[in-house]
């Protein structure tokens, strides 16, 4: 009780920090981030709260998009390969995106790196 009256235990900002440490990081998608952040024990509240600032399509999608061109180009070369495509949607989802989120990034992908 000491040490929370001080300020030196303080769940809120603990979940800031783990937000931006599994968001901005690790790139988790905010599914996993909250799972993640759960499992180390914060409430539901203090998770919310830490996460709703990542909560923005846009910010999703960009990250989405630097996820696809960083780590998956090479898996991605042919948009016609739905196998390769299938791969990379699997993996996005452990990571704790949404299908619809990837399912639009990856068309953005295509749109912005082989239409050009």
């Amino acid at each position: 009780e000491k040490l929370t009256r001080y300020g030196f235990l303080n769940d809120a900002r603990y979940a800031e920090q783990l937000a931006r440490h599994y968001v901005e990081g690790k790139k988790y998608g905010l599914r996993r981030a909250e799972f993640e952040m759960r499992h180390r024990g914060l409430s539901q509240t203090d998770v919310a709260n830490a996460l709703a600032e990542y909560d923005d399509p846009e910010r999703i999608s960009a990250q989405l998009l630097e996820l696809l061109q960083r780590k998956y180009a090479r898996v991605l070369c042919d948009p016609d390969d739905r196998k390769a495509a299938e791969k990379v949607t699997a993996a996005l989802v452990r990571r704790g995106y949404s299908y619809q989120q990837i399912r639009f990034a990856i068309e953005d992908y295509f749109a912005v790196f082989y239409e050009m």
